[in-house]
């Protein structure tokens, strides 16, 4: 498999930068100018462009690129079979506090989502209750016709 590059136009490009008001019109005049006489030849050339120099180019940086790169090396995660649900779900402090080893073992994926859960789910809903409770009763209201 190879990369197909297909050019169908180009929008006229932008001069921009630290050019005097009067050297900035003029490199706009002349940009206008070439660009207005070769822009459908440049459209034209651009693929073999990229079908020859630039596709070489690539396929040299590649291997390179791949080689130079390093995975760092994995974490060490607890092989006791055991898990720590303080340091799961809670953060270092609070799991610290709570006898936890404190040292996010576990990533803190599920202490995003634990947050999360407290932020909305826990907090009382306009019953009294905990918002959880409003939604599953909505929901088993909903399958089953009956209120939960």
């Amino acid at each position: 498999p190879k990369l197909n590059f297909v050019f169908k136009n180009v929008r006229d490009p932008v001069i921009d930068g630290y050019f005097s008001e009067e050297n900035e019109e003029r490199l706009q005049f002349i940009h206008q100018t070439l660009f207005g006489m070769y822009r459908l030849d440049l459209v034209k050339a651009t693929p073999l462009l990229f079908d020859s120099i630039l596709r070489n180019m690539a396929n040299s940086m590649i291997p390179e690129i791949l080689t130079s790169q390093q995975c760092p090396p994995p974490k060490n995660y607890p092989d006791a079979g055991i898990i720590d649900f303080r340091d799961l779900f809670l953060s270092e402090n609070v799991s610290t506090s709570l006898g936890g080893s404190g040292e996010s073992l576990y990533g803190d994926l599920f202490q995003r989502i634990y947050d999360v859960m407290q932020d909305t789910l826990l907090q009382t809903g306009p019953s009294g209750r905990p918002m959880i409770n409003e939604l599953l009763q909505g929901l088993t209201d909903r399958l089953s016709n009956i209120a939960g």
